[in-house]
């Protein structure tokens, strides 16, 4: 029989592998040739008896682990679970219970093969996928599972079932046939609220400011602050609840299920099929985009830390846009939206479709009382367009500036090394260079030698000099 592989050693020293069958080579990553030959016998070994290598799998495996052998898929179930806490922790212990999961439960994990897993797939529903990927990973993150049973572009397509929002009409034949006045209120708060079902249970007296009329709580699920202000119809609602402890003694006392369970129950008396409590936040953003309501608000209303998501909730809104003739029209008439003033009067008034006379006289009206407004300002107010500005252009531009701030960021450092705006340019040396001259300088007057008598100085000369 012709042996399929062959060992051989490269130029830099480094042995390879060659397949005869398919022609590839593959290195073996290693220079010592004991090492080599003995990779090089295991790969010729794994091909000859290849009923021998689960065996030799456990036998190598079980020399650092001695539990890989009995380890089962019950094993991670349990321990993923121990890692969780509070509400999340309850959830993963409903789900290792999952009736699909007795097809792997007791199987050992090195014994597990993708067919396995693909029986589990096919018995459960979208849950058990979810959680079987993340059962799976943990395995694998724990060193318990060797190899990848399902690689991660195998596994099989996450398909949600269709979420939409409530419309006013099935919330109201709800409410019309819900006689338990708490429940009743419930489903009112989160029409107009649009919190969660657990948030909205779980609302305390002290959460209401009723000067501000503003409802703020911390979401249970983000722990990020929810900040809602209400109207009249709310307001009414809130009035009727109790004015100390929680506003729904019932539903708090029991679980999310049984809150799901009993809507569902009046969905059906209402033959509402399709929505869940969740449904209201869905409403209340698809509401917001279609009156109009800037988007920033409502997201910090819903309390929502992305865009992305508050848009995945509004986007099943069908906004009517006016045409551009009539909005053309409407700003030739100088209609304008009443806008609180910071000092607490009324709007700007709303120009009148009456006469011209009429018209400029509100405009007017509306300059002047904006002048006062100005005027009446605190100093720092007035540079409050400059921070909408800055705040329009870092929400527009913010990632290129990003970037060219990252681009120019290494020759800025530089820049500033060496010495940026104080740097001392240094002094340009003048050398003077003088032309040179044909002259001949004069000569020096020639010197008498003096005779000895003639430099004797006389009894006159001292006199003099004492003198």
């Amino acid at each position: 029989m012709k042996q399929r592989f062959r060992l051989y050693r490269r130029d830099g020293g480094i042995f390879y592998v060659h397949d005869s069958k398919t022609g590839k080579q593959s290195s073996l990553g290693t220079r010592q040739r004991t090492e080599a030959v003995a990779l090089f016998s295991a790969r010729t070994q794994a091909h000859s008896q290849a009923h021998l290598n689960l065996r030799l799998a456990r036998t190598y495996l079980a020399a650092t682990d001695p539990m890989v052998a009995k380890r089962t898929w019950q094993v991670p179930m349990e321990e993923l679970a121990k890692t969780k806490r509070g509400a999340t922790r309850d959830r993963w212990q409903r789900v290792v219970k999952d009736r699909a999961y007795d097809l792997i439960r007791d199987l050992p994990i090195l014994e597990t093969q993708a067919e396995h897993f693909l029986k589990v797939l096919h018995a459960g529903t979208v849950s058990t996928n979810v959680f079987l990927r993340r059962i799976h990973n943990f395995a694998l993150d724990m060193g318990w599972l060797p190899w990848p049973v399902i690689v991660k572009r195998q596994w099989p397509r996450l398909d949600y079932n269709e979420k939409r929002a409530i419309t006013q009409a099935e919330h109201q034949a709800i409410v019309a046939l819900e006689h338990n006045p708490e429940r009743k209120a419930f489903y009112e708060l989160c029409w107009h609220l649009g919190g969660s079902q657990s948030d909205i249970a779980n609302l305390q007296a002290d959460n209401i400011d009723w000067e501000a009329k503003v409802v703020s709580f911390a979401r249970k699920k983000s722990r990020s602050i929810a900040m809602i202000h209400f109207g009249e119809e709310a307001e009414k609602i809130l009035r009727g609840l109790p004015r100390q402890g929680p506003l729904f003694p019932e539903f708090k006392a029991i679980g999310a299920g049984h809150r799901a369970t009993e809507f569902k129950r009046i969905c059906g008396r209402a033959n509402v099929s399709g929505v869940t409590l969740h449904s209201y936040r869905y409403a209340w953003a698809e509401r917001a985009k279609v009156c109009g309501y800037p988007e920033r608000f409502a997201q910090e209303a819903l309390g929502h830390n992305s865009k992305a998501v508050h848009r995945a909730y509004a986007r099943k809104a069908k906004v009517k846009l006016p045409s551009l003739e009539t909005y053309e029209k409407r700003s030739r008439e100088a209609e304008v939206i009443p806008m609180p003033i910071p000092d607490g009067n009324t709007g700007l008034p709303v120009a009148s479709r009456g006469s011209n006379g009429g018209q400029q006289n509100g405009i007017q009206a509306a300059g002047a009382r904006r002048k006062e407004a100005n005027m009446n300002k605190h100093p720092i107010e007035l540079v409050t367009p400059l921070f909408h500005w800055l705040d329009w252009i870092i929400a527009e531009y913010g990632l290129y500036i990003y970037l060219v701030t990252i681009w120019a960021s290494p020759f800025l450092i530089a820049w500033i090394l060496r010495g940026g705006f104080w740097r001392k340019r240094p002094r340009r040396r003048v050398v003077v260079v003088m032309p040179r001259s044909s002259a001949v300088p004069p000569p020096l007057p020639s010197s008498t030698e003096a005779s000895p008598q003639s430099r004797r100085s006389t009894d006159g000369d001292i006199q003099s000099f004492a003198d």
